[in-house]
């Protein structure tokens, strides 16, 4: 099925970065009622910080292969 057939049959799909999951995560009340809000405020900062340090990164071999688009 592609994503409208499974938008129409009400079949959600799994966030596609750690950004939706976290997203997702800070939305969803089961998380306070679960893990409680001081857990659910240090692991958001947590991921988030993993994310932002991650996102930005470019790596030599990205580096390399996108400058001899140049």
């Amino acid at each position: 099925m592609n994503r409208r057939e499974l938008k129409r049959a009400g079949i959600q799909t799994l966030p596609p970065t750690l950004l939706h999951a976290l997203e997702s995560f800070e939305a969803d009340p089961l998380v306070d009622d679960t893990f409680g809000t001081e857990f659910k405020e240090i692991y958001l900062r947590q991921k988030l910080r993993e994310w932002d340090k991650s996102f930005f990164h470019v790596s030599d071999e990205q580096r390399e292969r996108m400058l001899t688009y140049l």
